[in-house]
């Protein structure tokens, strides 16, 4: 297996990441009542990331939680992988 494999699934799984949890905000303010099979995987999926991060990012009621792991996965995590890839196959 090659460095281009890992980095571009590793940069999907990223990217599906972050779209399931624009998906879960869109969903609860949508639809929060719904429970569908799709909703409970989209919430079973997302909320054990989100469930710990919103103990410090709920602000006067807002929830940021969701915008709080984006920004970390886009700007922490994702960094890390390439960096730990590149350390890794060379």
């Amino acid at each position: 297996m090659s460095f281009q494999f890992f980095l571009t699934v590793g940069t999907y799984f990223f990217q599906f990441f972050n779209f399931m949890i624009i998906a879960n905000v869109l969903i609860r303010i949508v639809a929060p009542k719904s429970n569908g099979i799709i909703v409970q995987w989209i919430k079973g999926m997302t909320e054990p990331i989100l469930a710990p991060v919103r103990k410090f990012a709920t602000f006067k009621g807002m929830d940021f939680a969701p915008l709080t792991v984006v920004l970390i996965v886009e700007f922490l995590v994702t960094p890390l992988y390439v960096f730990l890839l590149i350390q890794l196959f060379q």
